[in-house]
Order: C-alpha cells, then sequence, then structure tokens
C-alpha cells in the first residue's frame, strides 16, 4: 500500500485561512540551512553552501535529485516515503563524496530558523529519519534524544513523527538545532569511507500561528517602492570607493505587525591589479610564456594582497638531455618507456621522459592481479610485494579467514583460529547476507537446507532476533513475531521482527501473528501471508482477501502478479 502524504493530509483538515495563516513548513535542503560547530558559527568552505543534497546512489532514495552526491551504495536503504514532506532532501556537510574519509563517528550540527508572527496556535509537528543517531532541539529545548534509531530507513519505509509541544514555540524568530552522528563502520567497510558508511539525515516541519496574514516591511528593490516579505533582505549600495558587497536588512515580525532587523555590513574592499589587459582583482592569476633562456613549461602571473603583480618563472626549465633507461636505450621528453609489472601482476607499467631529463614515478595501473572468486586464496603474508595473489571481487574483502567450533550442535559458533593463508570474501556475515552454510554467519544460522524456509540468509538463532532484524520464521524473534511472507508458488521471503501483533495488511505466518486472529496463509487462502479481517468484519477501505471477509461481501483490487497474490481492500 501506498505510503499516506502526511504533510498533505494535514493541510487538508487545517482550518481556513480566516482563523489563522498558512502554515509554515521547514524541510530539510541546502538553501535554508547551515551546518555549525559548538559555538554556533557556521562551517562552510570557502566557496558554495554549507550543506549537499546527498543520495545513496542514482535509484535510492527514490527521486534521487540529479545534482545531489552519490555515495554509490548499492544496498536497500533510505526508503522513507519523502511524499508528505514536498521539497525535503536528505542532506549531510558540504564537500562530502563517496571516497571522503572518516565516516565512522562523524557528526554535522544542522541549523534552521523560521519566523512565527504572532503567538503558536496549537503544537507543531516533525518528521524525521538519519542514518544513524540523531539529536533535534527546538529553541535549544530537546525534542528528539538519540531517537533516529527509531526511524533509521534502512529498511523501513516510515519516518519518525514526533509532536512539538506548543510551550516550546515562541513568537518571532524560532531554531531548529539537528546534530546527526554516523555510525560505526560496517565489517566490510575497511576504508572508513561514505561510500561503504553513508550518513545523512532528512527532516519536514509544520508549524502555525494566530495571524490571518502575515504582514510586509515597505522598502525599496531597484528604486522602487517595494514589500518585502517576512525572511527577505532589503540590499543597499556600500559606501566606500572601490567596496563591493551590500548593506542588508532582513524582514521580520513581532506581535502581528512588521519589524526590520539590524543592518548589516557584508562590504569589503575591491583590491584591483592593472595590466596592459585591463584591471584584475587580487588573486586572479594565468599562465605567461618562458623566457627564453628556459623555453620549457609555463610561468604564472598573479595579482597578490598588496595590489602588484608577482610572476613566478620557477616551473619553467630548460631544454634538457635525453632520458636513459637501464637497457641503454634514450628517450626524448615526453616518450614513456614500457616496464614489466611486479610478480604476480600481469600486464605493463611504464615511466615517462620529464622535461628536466629525469624519468617520472613509475606508472603500475596497466598491471592487475588474476581475478579470483569467494573462496579462492588471494593472498599470504609469505607473498611477493604486497601480499596479494589475486583480486576478489568487487566489494569483497582478502583476508585471513576464522575457523569455527562449537562444543555442541545447538550451541552457537564461535572462531578458533585464522588461516595463514587469506581468502576472499569474509565469514563473519551479518544477518540478512547470503549465505551457503552455518559458518559463514555471525549468528551461527543459514536458512537453507532441510527444516529451514530455504530463503538462502543469516538469520538469528531460535529466540534471539531483536525487532527489525531480518528472519524467515517466527521463531528466530525473541518477540515471536516475524514478517516473513511466503507467495503463491510456496516460496518463502524474508521478513524482520516485529512486536506486538500485527494490523490488517502487516505480514504474518500464523493467526496468532495478527490482532484480528486471522493471517491469510496455508491452502483454501489466497497465500497473501498478510493480516486480514476475521470472518465479515471488514470495513470500508480494510485489507481484504476474499468477498467474505467484508462486511458489505464486496474485496476489490485483489489479484495475482509474480507469484503472489495482490490483496485488496473493502469496498
Amino acid at each position: 500500500m501506498k505510503p499516506i502524504n502526511v504533510l498533505a493530509a494535514l493541510l487538508v483538515v487545517l482550518p481556513s485561512a480566516t482563523a489563522w495563516a498558512v502554515p509554515v513548513t521547514v524541510v530539510s535542503n541546502p538553501t535554508d540551512w547551515v551546518t555549525v560547530d559548538s559555538t554556533g558559527q557556521p562551517l562552510c568552505p570557502a566557496t558554495g553552501p554549507c550543506i549537499q543534497k546527498i543520495c545513496l546512489d542514482e535509484n535510492s532514495p527514490p527521486g534521487c535529485p540529479p545534482d545531489a552526491v552519490k555515495y554509490g551504495y548499492g544496498l536497500p536503504a533510505w526508503r522513507a516515503d519523502l511524499s508528505g514532506i514536498p521539497g525535503a532532501r536528505w542532506i549531510w556537510g558540504a564537500g562530502t563524496t563517496s571516497t571522503t574519509v572518516g565516516a565512522q563517528g562523524k557528526e554535522f550540527r544542522f541549523e534552521r530558523w523560521f519566523w512565527l508572527c504572532s503567538a503558536p496556535v496549537g503544537d507543531g509537528t516533525i518528521w524525521f529519519a538519519a542514518d544513524n543517531e540523531a539529536d533535534v532541539l527546538i529553541n535549544n529545548q530537546p525534542i528528539l534524544v538519540n531517537g533516529a534509531n527509531a526511524a533509521h530507513t534502512t529498511i523501513s519505509s516510515s519516518l519518525l513523527q514526533v509532536t512539538v509541544p506548543n510551550a516550546m514555540l515562541g513568537e518571532g524568530l524560532n531554531v531548529i538545532d539537528v546534530t546527526v552522528t554516523n555510525g560505526m563502520d560496517p565489517d566490510d567497510c575497511s576504508r572508513d569511507t561514505y561510500g561503504c558508511n553513508p550518513a545523512g539525515v532528512v527532516f519536514g516541519g509544520l508549524f502555525k500561528d494566530a495571524l490571518k496574514r502575515w504582514p510586509t516591511c515597505p522598502g525599496h528593490l531597484d528604486g522602487k517602492p517595494h514589500d518585502f516579505e517576512i525572511g527577505e533582505s532589503e540590499h543597499f549600495p556600500c559606501m566606500g570607493q572601490n567596496e563591493v558587497g551590500s548593506i542588508d536588512r532582513e524582514c521580520g515580525c513581532w506581535h502581528g505587525g512588521y519589524r526590520w532587523g539590524e543592518f548589516h555590513n557584508n562590504c569589503h574592499e575591491l583590491k584591483l591589479c592593472s595590466d596592459q589587459s585591463g584591471f584584475h582583482e587580487v588573486g586572479f592569476e594565468q599562465t605567461i610564456p618562458c623566457p627564453a633562456d628556459r623555453p620549457l613549461g609555463a610561468g604564472t602571473h598573479k595579482c597578490v594582497a598588496d595590489k602588484t603583480w608577482n610572476d613566478d618563472f620557477s616551473n619553467c626549465k630548460a631544454v634538457p638531455v635525453t632520458c636513459t633507461s637501464k637497457t641503454g636505450a634514450t628517450f626524448t621528453i615526453g616518450q614513456s618507456e614500457t616496464l614489466a609489472c611486479i610478480d604476480p601482476r600481469t600486464g605493463s607499467a611504464f615511466h615517462t621522459c620529464k622535461p628536466d631529463g629525469t624519468w617520472s614515478d613509475r606508472d603500475d595501473t596497466g598491471c592487475h592481479l588474476p581475478k579470483g572468486k569467494c573462496g579462492d586464496i588471494c593472498g599470504s603474508p609469505d607473498a611477493p610485494g604486497d601480499h596479494y595473489l589475486a583480486e576478489c571481487p568487487t566489494g569483497e574483502n582478502c583476508a585471513s579467514r576464522k575457523t569455527w567450533i562449537r562444543d555442541w550442535l545447538d550451541t552457537k559458533w564461535t572462531p578458533a583460529t585464522q588461516t595463514r593463508d587469506w581468502y576472499c570474501c569474509d565469514w563473519n556475515y551479518q544477518l540478512g547476507a547470503r549465505c551457503n552454510f552455518p559458518q559463514q554467519c555471525l549468528s551461527g544460522y543459514c536458512d537453507l537446507g532441510a527444516g529451514t524456509s530455504k530463503t538462502g540468509i543469516c538469520v538469528p538463532r531460535y529466540g534471539t532476533g531483536q525487532v527489525g532484524d531480518p528472519c524467515s520464521d517466527d521463531r528466530h524473534c525473541a518477540g515471536g513475531r516475524c514478517d516473513a511472507r511466503q507467495d503463491v508458488g510456496g516460496g518463502w521471503h524474508p521478513g524482520l521482527c516485529r512486536s506486538g501483533k500485527g494490523a490488517l495488511g502487516d505480514y504474518c505466518i500464523a493467526h496468532p501473528d495478527c490482532a484480528s486472529g486471522y493471517c491469510d496463509r496455508g491452502d483454501g487462502t489466497s497465500k497473501t501471508s498478510r493480516c486480514m479481517p476475521n470472518g465479515p468484519t471488514g470495513r470500508t477501505g480494510d485489507w481484504c482477501s476474499h468477498h467474505n471477509q467484508c462486511v458489505n461481501r464486496t474485496c476489490v483490487g485483489l489479484q495475482a502478479f509474480n507469484q503472489e497474490w495482490r490483496p485488496g481492500h473493502c469496498n
């Protein structure tokens, strides 16, 4: 079922504009938010915004903006439906890419100001999700502390919804602080980069005040009278000679009326250097030819802080002698010599004759280790060079493999020793990873073979699964409920451990899993593996898989699709 558009639904039931102004919406984006340090000072790169839009890849989350930074993270995650908070984007601090090191435990504090032009009406609401943990403060008062785990959307499609008490809001400027902390690196993330340990946050807020209409601030724009909206700024020209920028004041409000803020001087002196081509700002730089006695390379012509030019010819070289290889062959400037790869790599390397008559550093990009597959020996402390003998499949590590022991058949497998040879692919698989035998799983249980659901993934040992852990049987979960499902062909699909009894439409395995007391699973059912009405109790809009489950005996929308039934709704 498509998730409800929460914000749109709220806007529908709000009183008309005669009661109060259009509600104030606040969503996460790079334009209106900044990153700040512990004192509240902005932390921005030298140029550009403080914050950037981010995605795991082009398709995750759904509707990833084309201009967002992609982490290149291929696993399914960040599935929260953002349609209820239009314009909200997953964000993180500017300058972060998939290869940025230091993802583990990285923390950013995001700040956003918004206006309420009179006393706030009713409670506010925020919607929130983060990877991994976050604190949210409204006007320096905590509203959510380390609460992001409840909305960590690695698999969930739900946003965490939190009520903001009216007492936390105030007339005039209000501030939202969101401090987000990334989690520890996964076991397969030895590089400590965002490509394997992504981080981000998405936020939406809805607030309102008692005004029918917000005021505007009278001023001038391009020399003509103009009414500025709350939050807009009026710009005045700088007064000093050779100054650029502007003097600004922001339109605010108080007790239902407008109020201009203080003037802020954002002017600075424009420093210029002059040459035959005209005037240029400090920092302008261009290349110029080298002098006749050192014709190779190029010089630089740069305007420096005291408004003078600095010409640098340090990269200019005289015509050098040719380069000589170890075999006695000579090479001219720019020519490359082919070199053999260092065993066991195959292919070819090269170095190039530089203008100063020396060789460039060796380039081994054309050398490659033979391809290996999971289970192959890929290295050893006894191997030459960097100890590697083969290249593992993409995303897999080459490392010493643990051997495993257990005292009894019903005890957990525990690591014993490590092999001297290194193998492709670690056996310390997390819950939900594909597996072929129990020793590959950290839990010691691979759901494959006789007496299992044959999903082929690592699952918890009986009775140990916590809420949110992958599972394929109720017995895997400490709470006794797994929302795995079975298709019409009899195949099982893994689910997650849940707490409490399922509502109508939730996945189930047996009748006790459902609050209604009926699980649509087994012979003589539609095999949707979902909780359905128990007898003719379904009301209009309730999930159903048979006409007899509805009060009016009509279930619409039930259909078979790709080896499983899609349930319908009571009409």
